[in-house]
């Protein structure tokens, strides 16, 4: 069974389109892969990892959540 995925991206990313994360997240979901997606508007390619940006605390849960055994999904 395939490890779960955590992808965060920002909304405003001027490097990857947030679409490509929603296709990508789209394709995991239908394959029936644990994806955990999480969007951040306002925020930048860098931006989600400037300080006081969500996306560390999000994938910190993430990981604890995984390493307890559970499979966290929004699929």
């Amino acid at each position: 069974m395939p490890s779960p995925l955590f992808l965060g991206q920002g909304v405003e990313d001027e490097v990857i389109p947030i679409d490509m994360q929603r296709t990508l997240e789209a394709a995991l979901c239908e394959r029936g892969r644990a994806v955990e997606t999480r969007e951040y508007p306002g925020r930048t390619h860098m931006g989600v990892i400037a300080e006081g940006a969500p996306l560390i605390d999000d994938l910190y849960a993430w990981a604890v959540a995984v390493a307890a055994g559970k499979r966290p999904s929004n699929c």
